[in-house]
């Protein structure tokens, strides 16, 4: 019933999935890459935004093309944890 502010919401959304994935890119870089990737947008890098961009947070112009990537984080199951802890969990104290 707000085209203009469901536009805003969206618009706002795009711009900081693109922000987390350039403050993300040390620690998680493929899975940066891969929201990076969601825009077409042909003059993307993974350079840190300036500091007008990261208050203004329009990196991402309107109209700008996205693709829904694939499950970024898939669910760790009980399966998954108890093999964590046996390859990573360290010696019985």
């Amino acid at each position: 019933t707000d085209p203009e502010g469901a536009a805003l919401t969206l618009r706002t959304a795009m711009n900081l999935i693109h922000l987390y994935s350039v403050v993300s890119e040390p620690f998680i870089p493929a899975s940066a890459k891969a929201m990076r990737s969601a825009f077409a947008l042909a003059d993307d890098t993974a350079a840190w935004v300036s500091a007008d961009e990261a208050k203004s947070l329009d990196a991402v112009p309107a109209g700008t093309a996205f693709t829904v990537p694939p499950v970024l984080f898939a669910k760790i199951t009980d399966e998954d944890l108890e093999s964590y802890k046996e390859r990573f969990g360290g010696a019985p104290e």
